[in-house]
């Protein structure tokens, strides 16, 4: 595994290597949304890990390939 393990056991990666970019650079990951009102219906406690964006215009999210975070998953068929 190419992430970085910190003391408090969290992998932080870097996105070139992370399954949520896709081939255009854009995170997919599905804990970075619009508000879909989904704190009104899931207690805020099931979305404290996500980032929410309040506009509605079927947004996105561009990284680029050194930018890292706590949500990075390796992506199969990488070698480490």
């Amino acid at each position: 595994m190419k992430g970085k393990t910190m003391k408090n056991q969290i992998t932080i990666g870097r996105c070139k290597e992370c399954r949520w970019r896709d081939e255009d650079g854009e995170c997919i990951n599905y804990k970075l949304h619009e508000d879909d009102d989904c704190d009104r219906v899931t207690p805020r406690v099931a979305v404290q890990d996500h980032l929410i964006y309040t506009y509605y215009e079927g947004g996105g999210f561009w990284v680029g390939p050194e930018f890292g975070c706590v949500h990075w998953t390796e992506k199969e068929g990488v070698e480490s």
